[in-house]
């Protein structure tokens, strides 16, 4: 924390700290519940081109054992569960603000301040669909071994099966802005 009076007119101020919320009682055991969603599957052949980035969609799906010409064959809604997570980690996260305050000695009352505020939350809380949950396992650079793909099921002839859809520790957070006051 900086707190710095340069002259009666002037004053600097800083502050950097770390933050951490644990996970509240509702998100780690507020229950969960079987749900249905109607969803396109990723790696079907007219939605493979539709990714971030569709050659990686398409490696991933053939890393699946998925063909090229894969259609998904699922009539109606996919069956899934989504609710609270009993192994959700607390969210970290790191906080600066830079400022000044400007109180001139020749206007009288007169006050202007100005922060700079810049704000990073990682492993936040945060909930996927159905759909968000199938097309981020497929997306991913890193290949299929990764949190996403474990929580999409499929059957033995590729079609998703069963989505798990709870809260998880998946999203990062970053803001900043300024503020400015005057009186």
């Amino acid at each position: 924390n900086l707190d710095w009076a340069i002259n009666d007119s002037l004053r600097l101020r800083g502050n950097s700290s770390s933050a951490v919320r644990a996970p509240n009682i509702g998100e780690l055991f507020g229950g969960q519940s079987q749900n249905f969603m109607i969803m396109d599957d990723p790696c079907d052949a007219q939605q493979i081109g539709r990714g971030k980035d569709p050659a990686v969609r398409r490696a991933n799906c053939a890393a699946l054992g998925l063909p090229a010409n894969f259609t998904d064959q699922v009539t109606g809604s996919n069956e899934g569960l989504s609710g609270s997570n009993p192994d959700l980690e607390p969210e970290t996260g790191k906080t600066w603000t830079y400022g000044f305050v400007f109180t001139p000695t020749f206007l009288e009352g007169f006050s202007l301040n100005v922060d700079y505020w810049k704000i990073k939350l990682r492993n936040a809380i945060s909930s996927l669909d159905f759909e968000q949950m199938a097309q981020r396992c497929v997306d991913n650079v890193g290949g299929i071994n990764n949190t996403y793909c474990a929580n999409v099921q499929r059957r033995a002839d590729g079609q998703i099966s069963f989505v798990t859809a709870t809260l998880q520790n998946i999203a990062a957070r970053e803001t900043d802005g300024i503020d400015i006051g005057a009186s």
